[in-house]
């Protein structure tokens, strides 16, 4: 038998001897052992099985690859990529067509908040692993290429595929012949094809190997979702693409899921689809709950603690999905499945679900002041903790709601960026005690962090507030002052 590929490349490339037995194994059919072949034979031989690659070889964990990378698409998604792929020992250059965003990098200044990011690309830009630019000619430098566009969504969550197409067919220009090309951006079934249709047409003389790798970062902890994943799943026709992002993620030490190209874009669809679907499953239960006297978190305890379901499941109540990032999925598959004539009435009523949800604070607010003389703060209108991107904000729409009904709004995030044109004129508190002392009722939506010290603040206001916890925040652990003031999905008051 003799090494496979990869191993022979990683070899080259870390200069020194490895035990490709150990460094390489490829699960198949249940066997684990390297087919002792060459790698663009396995993998042609095991796309589109599930196949699962191992690169596990405790050294190359610790090893520097050098490969060099360009991502493209530079805000959230891009972001985390790049310092992540730096982080890992690959030379990344980080391409945007937004000059000003590329001097804003440039100056160390991030174009979103998330955790530990400034310090993790502080570090890579420190080692000189990473450059910003908006010359997006010096792709043609890079073996892989990343793209990793944001795809906008509008107020409906329909997502804006066309403005992603176009900043790809504007790079497809400068990819050199043989690079791989990986797509990250959230995107639906069938883009891959018209991507691959862009590249033949406006540069037909570059071979490209294209691969779609659903990405799976979340708002707050995207960090540790790109660097404790549970695998990657990566789609690809192409040996090649594969092979390559096998070798950017080596030292992550995870596995690599193979599969085609179509079977990779409906994973990340369906993969937030579930998550969508659990979310509004979670809240509908609390509804029932409310409505019998039962306590929704004990609900949620005995399902998580059942093997069928999981620790992990999303079957607490809260807030309904926001963001966008869900939802947009969703409507991926409603569009598809209409497309394609498939019935698919469960999925189809996903969204009906958290429509019903996103009206839980208004009507609670009504039926505890009644009067629109009073004045409501909102806590938490930033998407996650951590973060202050305001994109299809929860916190936002039930403050406009509030005030279209007659409500007083004042707004309290302490990391959340500038307001929104439509909402600026709302009063923004800089104190959350300040703040409770000044309101009727607050509205938690958002998980801000400080939002978990309001039972002890409001000990030290003489008037009872109402609390309305929409999204589950504090949950059973209520202190006492709130009495029967305060209100979360699936519990109704505290007595």
């Amino acid at each position: 038998m003799t090494p496979c590929l990869f191993c022979i490349k990683f070899s080259q490339i870390s200069q020194s001897p490895v035990n490709w037995r150990e460094l390489c194994r490829i699960s198949w059919k249940g066997s684990v052992a390297c087919l002792g072949c060459a790698w663009e034979r396995c993998v042609s031989k095991l796309i589109g099985k599930g196949v699962t690659i191992w690169s596990l070889h405790e050294p190359a964990r610790n090893s520097v690859l050098n490969m060099k990378i360009a991502v493209f698409g530079l805000w959230h998604l891009g972001c985390v990529y790049a310092a992540s792929l730096a982080t890992l020992g690959n030379n990344v250059i980080a391409i945007d067509e937004d000059i000003d965003r590329i001097t804003t990098l440039r100056a160390g200044k991030l174009p979103i908040a998330e955790p530990g990011l400034p310090e993790m690309m502080k570090s890579v830009v420190d080692r000189h692993q990473i450059k910003f630019t908006s010359d997006l000619h010096e792709a043609s430098e890079c073996e892989l290429v990343w793209i990793t566009i944001d795809t906008p969504v509008n107020e409906r969550d329909i997502a804006d595929v066309n403005s992603v197409l176009r900043s790809i067919e504007n790079l497809a220009r400068h990819v050199s012949d043989g690079s791989s090309v990986v797509i990250s951006s959230q995107l639906p079934i069938g883009t891959s094809a018209l991507v691959s249709e862009i590249f033949s047409r406006v540069n037909p003389a570059a071979t490209i190997n294209l691969a779609y790798s659903p990405e799976n970062l979340r708002l707050g902890s995207a960090l540790k979702s790109f660097m404790e994943p549970d695998r990657v799943v990566v789609g690809s026709d192409s040996p090649k693409a594969i092979e390559d992002v096998t070798i950017a993620l080596a030292t992550l030490g995870k596995p690599i899921l193979g599969m085609s190209t179509a079977s990779a874009e409906v994973t990340k669809h369906a993969l937030n689809t579930f998550l969508a679907l659990s979310v509004a499953f979670a809240n509908e239960i609390a509804r029932v709950s409310e409505s019998t006297g039962a306590n929704a978190f004990d609900v949620a305890k005995a399902l998580k603690t059942d093997q069928r379901i999981g620790a992990q499941a999303y079957v607490a109540p809260g807030g309904p999905i926001a963001g966008g990032t869900l939802a947009r999925d969703v409507r991926y598959l409603e569009e598809i499945s209409k497309a394609n004539s498939v019935s698919v009435p469960l999925i189809n009523s996903i969204m009906q679900s958290h429509d019903e949800q996103h009206q839980w604070p208004i009507k609670k607010i009504q039926g505890q002041l009644g009067s629109t003389n009073s004045k409501i703060l909102i806590v938490g209108v930033a998407y996650k903790a951590g973060t202050s991107t305001l994109r299809r904000s929860f916190g936002l729409e039930v403050a406009t709601k509030l005030e279209a009904l007659g409500y007083g709004i004042a707004i309290y995030d302490g990391l959340a960026e500038a307001l929104t044109p439509e909402t600026q004129h709302m009063e923004r508190y800089k104190s959350l005690l300040e703040a409770l002392q000044n309101v009727d009722a607050a509205v938690i939506c958002g998980p801000e962090v400080s939002a978990k010290e309001i039972p002890t603040l409001l000990s030290t206001i003489k008037s009872k507030i109402v609390i309305i916890d929409a999204i589950g925040l504090l949950g059973n652990d209520v202190a006492i002052v709130f009495s029967d003031k305060y209100f979360t999905p699936g519990k109704g008051t505290s007595k």
